[in-house]
């Protein structure tokens, strides 16, 4: 049985809310920016909207609020869209490809190739850069790599591989 290669987009996230622009706010300095910096803390802390991770944690909502202002952001998307692994912040997979489709630094949205099926399923990641028509690829990932690597732990590796695939890639 020959295996077949298809192009597909995978629908994902777009992150489109009223969001201020980016603001320099000097909280190093200023002990007025900083108080409001907190106080934006303390209400995404107490919020049932933010992750469990970040519940009660003023500081790190707070930091979230200055990673929101300083990116142009919304605080809440920011919150909801972070995680935290030894102590290092990662983004989640749909956030960063919502923020990649959104940059207007490709032509259309992230595409996918996908091959295989099953245990032999794997896709690649790829987009046109409009700079200057390149053809720029992700890693390869699959689902032997996705087994090796303990991903599989996830049950929705078994229910909607491909999707999951797709954000790895």
């Amino acid at each position: 049985m020959a295996e077949t290669t298809e192009t597909a987009p995978v629908t994902a996230l777009t992150v489109v809310s009223p969001t201020p622009p980016p603001v320099a706010m000097d909280f190093y300095t200023d002990a007025q920016a900083l108080a409001t910096i907190q106080r934006w803390g303390t209400l995404l802390a107490s919020s049932q909207l933010v992750p469990k991770h970040l519940r009660g944690d003023i500081g790190s909502c707070t930091l979230c609020v200055v990673i929101a202002r300083q990116t142009g952001q919304n605080p809440l998307v920011v919150a909801q869209s972070l995680f935290e692994v030894s102590g290092r912040a990662g983004w989640s997979a749909v956030y960063m490809i919502a923020q990649a489709d959104a940059s207007g630094k490709f032509v259309g949205p992230i595409q996918y190739e996908i091959t295989g099926k099953g245990e032999t399923l794997s896709i690649t990641a790829y987009a046109t850069l409009k700079a200057n028509g390149q053809v720029v690829k992700g890693t390869t990932v699959s689902m032997e790599m996705a087994r090796k690597e303990g991903w599989t732990k996830n049950p929705k590796y078994g229910s909607m591989p491909a999707q999951m695939l797709c954000y790895r890639a």
